[in-house]
């Protein structure tokens, strides 16, 4: 598994972009019939940091396991600088005509430090 970035540097109110993606093709049904193994993975964070697009999920499958799946992470607002850590937590779905590939994945952690901007007031 690939992680796009592991430690991020920004400024408050902009974005973190980066993609998830496997390093070979989850295991394909044996039987042709498209039970194939998915791989997902969840990011573990608090809404009180960030929000993060498609809800923190991307799922990997025999389509997409290349290309990836890019994901935005926003950080919440901050009044002094911090750093913040996302987890990755990874589960599979080997289907049930497959011998898994992505059975005990992991997948590193990103830590992102949000510089505060003070307010012009």
């Amino acid at each position: 598994m690939v992680i796009g970035t592991t430690d991020v540097t920004i400024m408050e109110n902009t974005t973190v972009v980066y993609n998830i993606r496997l390093t070979q093709v989850p295991a394909v049904d044996t039987l042709n019939n498209g039970d194939n193994e998915t791989v997902t993975v969840r990011l573990i964070y608090s809404s009180a940091d960030f929000t993060v697009t498609n809800g923190g999920v991307a799922e990997l499958t025999s389509t997409n396991w290349e290309a990836g799946i890019n994901l935005t992470v926003t950080p919440v607002a901050v009044s002094a600088d911090k750093t913040r850590t996302l987890t990755h937590q990874v589960t599979n779905d080997p289907g049930t005509n497959t011998v898994p590939k992505y059975g005990s994945a992991t997948a590193s952690s990103i830590r992102i430090t949000v510089t505060d901007v003070p307010d012009d007031s």
